[in-house]
């Protein structure tokens, strides 16, 4: 993996994507401390798998989420967001961010459908999938964060 290729692509597609659905501006700042981390947070992933196996994951506060998807989808200021609502918006970002990363990787990859999940007290994270890069950005004392994950889970439902 060509990791400054990735970082590169990965901070550009997010400010990309995601300063048209802010107020303020986002930038990316350093990993913040365990304390300013926001809980409950929102966050969706997307999988690649082929000649590259990993995942690419977006988690943010839940004031950011809202934010974001009022303004994708139309929505007054004051409405309320419904779960469906924030796991769409959420998704989509995750899709399109893990397919512009995806392409980075090599031919023959493919996504996985996105899934979206609220954390009610603990952080996501994909069990034996080590994080290789993550991203922090900042919006109107916001957090978002970026990671990419390398390898695939061993999932069983036994």
């Amino acid at each position: 993996m060509d990791t400054e290729a990735v970082l590169a692509e990965l901070e550009t597609v997010t400010l990309m994507n995601w300063q048209p659905l802010l107020p303020e501006e986002i930038r990316r700042i350093g990993e913040p401390d365990d304390r300013v981390r926001p809980l409950p947070t929102r966050c969706a992933v997307v999988h690649i798998v082929g000649n590259w196996c990993g995942s690419i994951s977006i988690e943010c506060s839940v004031p950011m989420s809202d934010t974001a998807t009022r303004h994708m989808l139309l929505m007054d200021s004051d409405a309320r967001v419904s779960e469906d609502d924030w796991q769409c918006v959420l998704k989509e970002l995750a899709n399109v961010i893990g397919g512009n990363i995806k392409g980075i990787f090599a031919q023959g990859c493919i996504l996985s459908p996105p899934e979206a999940y609220e954390n009610i007290g603990y952080v996501y994270g994909i069990p034996e999938t080590p994080q290789v890069l993550r991203l922090w950005f900042e919006s109107d004392a916001q957090l978002l964060k970026v990671v990419v994950h390398e390898g695939l889970a061993e999932l069983s439902l036994g």
